[in-house]
C-alpha cells in the first residue's frame, strides 16, 4: 500500500478472509511512504506468517531461528499472526 497525499493519512486493513482471521489493524503512512503488507508467507518446513500488518524491514534465519525486524507507531500494537503444522518425530525401533 502507498501514500501518495502529501499529507500522513491512516488506512484501514482487514485479515484476509481466507486466513479466518477477524483483526483489523489501522497503519499511519507518511507522505510517500510505501508499506508491503506480508500474508502468507512461509518462515519454515512448519511456521508460516499469516498476516502482518506492520512494517517488515527483514526477514532473516539463522540456522534453526527466525528473527523478524519489524517497527510500529509509537503507542499502537505490533500485531504478528502466525499459522504452524505440528509434527510428530518417528517412533524409533527399540531393541532388547
Amino acid at each position: 500500500m502507498d501514500n501518495q497525499d502529501s499529507v500522513a493519512l491512516k488506512f484501514k486493513l482487514d485479515a484476509p478472509n481466507n486466513l479466518g482471521i477477524s483483526s483489523t489493524a489501522q497503519v499511519k503512512l507518511q507522505p510517500g511512504e510505501i508499506m508491503p503488507v506480508v500474508h502468507s508467507y512461509q518462515i519454515n518446513k512448519a511456521i508460516q506468517l499469516a498476516w502482518a500488518p506492520i512494517r517488515i524491514y527483514s526477514i532473516t534465519p539463522q540456522g534453526n531461528t527466525t528473527t523478524i525486524l519489524l517497527s510500529a507507531e509509537a503507542g499502537t500494537t505490533a500485531k504478528l499472526y502466525f499459522l504452524y503444522k505440528a509434527w510428530h518425530q518417528p517412533a524409533r525401533n527399540k531393541t532388547s
